[in-house]
């Protein structure tokens, strides 16, 4: 695996969409965006509302509650208080684990954004944080929002808690489905996947898209068995999206394998809004997809049936040697588009010295650059024409589109129109 630096788990995904996008908002096949004569009416949105078990969500960046300033329109105080605390961001619909997501680089490189630092006398924007969008709390609120979305044409986003470090999960003028309240959890000691004989028992924790580790480990814990997972702050990641999608690296995969190895059952909205079990026995080709073909791109993720293993004693040992791996490019609130741009190029600059040592190797998609030159090489290889067929199969109309995802190479760079 070809070793990344710290920036590329903030990587500047507004910027380079500024940079590389083209839309034609002429082109009929263009996604249809906010402010758009296309964009749904509020009758439209009133229509889907009325199919829903909860109100529509207007998200805003986070730091909007401290706007205007003077006078601000929110609690303030509690958005200072728990800025950086990994949970409470997920748990804000506007809000990104890496704030540049919330913001957008122009192409007249000024920054559209909603920074904490009132101080810098710049406006709130909506930067590219989604207008509008559904909080899904059931299997027929994704189906009526992934309708909706293919009926209008619409720049979907789908998003739990923002960790994704390629920025997926985020979109200008999109329309979002936020999975992070589909937090069913269930545990059952002689699960059988569908479709498989009674002899292919085991023990298994199926979590709803929106469970986060912690939460999973906990009900883990109360059966008494443990579970492979990810590792972070707070254990605030979701446990049942993207983690595994990208192929589940885990501290404990040197004895269970990696999130992908220990996925038994996915049950998914596909983009013509049907719900369907994809195992090794039923949508088998998008079971296989869905282990490592990456988040955002085959549909949106309901629930995620994983393998449990025996309780084992457990002694936690970290060795930081490995932090000599870790370039660090950082940029200050309130900086132009072309500081984004030169701390961007420093990094490349950095890992392109890699490329002779390293000519034919991989990377972990999760925690990867979007500065890759071929990133179909870089993180599916071999795999890429038959994940490409099966896209074409589940998603022929492109409606789940993501950066650096499969079948992406035919959109712009804001994934707005076909190339």
């Amino acid at each position: 695996m070809r070793f990344r630096s710290l920036l590329d788990l903030v990587p500047f995904l507004p910027a380079i969409l500024a940079q590389t996008g083209n839309s034609s908002k002429g082109s009929t096949n263009c996604r249809c965006l906010y402010g758009q004569s296309c964009w749904p009416s509020e009758q439209d949105f009133s229509s889907l509302s009325a199919q829903l078990s909860q109100p529509l969500i207007r998200p805003v960046p986070p730091a909007s509650a401290c706007y205007p300033v003077g006078n601000p329109s929110g609690n303030c105080s509690d958005v200072q208080q728990n800025w950086s605390d990994a949970n409470w961001r997920a748990d804000q619909p506007g809000a990104y684990e890496n704030i540049n997501f919330e913001t957008y680089t122009n192409r007249n490189d000024s920054i559209s954004g909603c920074y904490l630092n009132t101080t810098l006398g710049l406006p709130c924007d909506q930067g590219s944080v989604p207008p509008i969008g559904v909080d899904a709390r059931t299997v027929e609120d994704v189906q009526a929002a992934v309708r909706f979305a293919g009926q209008h044409n619409l720049r979907l986003v789908v998003k739990n808690t923002g960790h994704d470090y390629l920025g997926r999960s985020a979109g200008r003028n999109a329309f979002m489905i936020w999975t992070h309240h589909l937090k069913n959890i269930s545990y059952d000691g002689n699960f059988i996947p569908e479709g498989a004989s009674n002899n292919e028992v085991v023990p298994a924790l199926t979590l709803g898209a929106g469970v986060q580790w912690r939460e999973a480990y906990a009900a883990a814990a109360e059966q008494q068995r443990f579970i492979t997972g990810g590792i972070s702050s707070g254990m605030s990641v979701g446990a049942a999206g993207g983690w595994v999608m990208g192929g589940g690296h885990s501290a404990f995969s040197a004895k269970y394998g990696l999130g992908v190895d220990n996925a038994v059952q996915f049950t998914i909205v596909k983009a013509d809004g049907d719900h369907v079990i994809a195992n090794a026995h039923n949508n088998s080709d998008l079971f296989w997809a869905l282990r490592g073909g990456g988040a955002g791109s085959w549909g949106v993720v309901t629930s995620v049936t994983y393998k449990t293993y025996d309780l084992v004693p457990l002694v936690m040992s970290v060795i930081n040697a490995v932090m000599l791996a870790y370039t660090v490019e950082t940029w200050t609130a309130g900086d132009s588009g072309d500081i984004v741009r030169q701390a961007r190029q420093r990094i490349a600059q950095e890992v392109r010295r890699l490329d002779p040592i390293s000519p034919d190797s991989a990377t972990y998609m999760n925690e990867a650059s979007l500065y890759e030159p071929d990133f179909r090489k870089s993180f599916f290889g071999s795999h890429y024409d038959r994940l490409r067929s099966i896209k074409r199969k589940y998603d022929p109309g492109s409606l789940f589109l993501v950066a650096e995802g499969v079948g992406s190479e035919d959109w712009d760079g804001s994934l707005i129109c076909p190339v």
